[in-house]
């Protein structure tokens, strides 16, 4: 059961993050860092990526794997495998984001 631990750590984590970048900025400026946020991104995409992989290669392992527990897990295997999709694009989205402001921000510096 350890791997129901760990994906259950990694939605918690995800909590946290999803709390923190969607507060940080209008609730408390004073926490909200552009690097935090790619930092947040980065590792919470790299947490679910370890999570269904981890969880992919238990139940690869397994013996024998059938009925609702086996069913459960390989759902949970392919909805692991969504989050860090979903992260992995919002991540991307968030550097190009950020790359754009900077280019932005450095023309303007360059036309004053």
């Amino acid at each position: 059961m350890k791997w129901g631990c760990h994906l259950l750590s990694k939605a918690l984590w995800t909590v946290c993050a999803v709390a923190y970048l969607l507060l940080a900025e209008g609730h408390a400026p004073n926490l909200y860092h552009p690097r935090a946020i790619t930092g947040f991104e980065t590792l919470t995409m790299i947490f679910w990526f370890a999570g269904f992989i981890a969880l992919a290669a238990f139940v690869n392992q397994m013996k024998i794997c059938r009925g609702g527990v086996c069913h459960a897990a390989q759902a949970a295997i392919v909805f692991s495998s969504f989050e860090w999709v979903a992260w992995l694009m919002t991540m991307v989205m968030w550097m190009q984001a950020s790359m754009r402001a900077k280019v932005e921000e450095a023309t303007k510096t360059e036309g004053d």
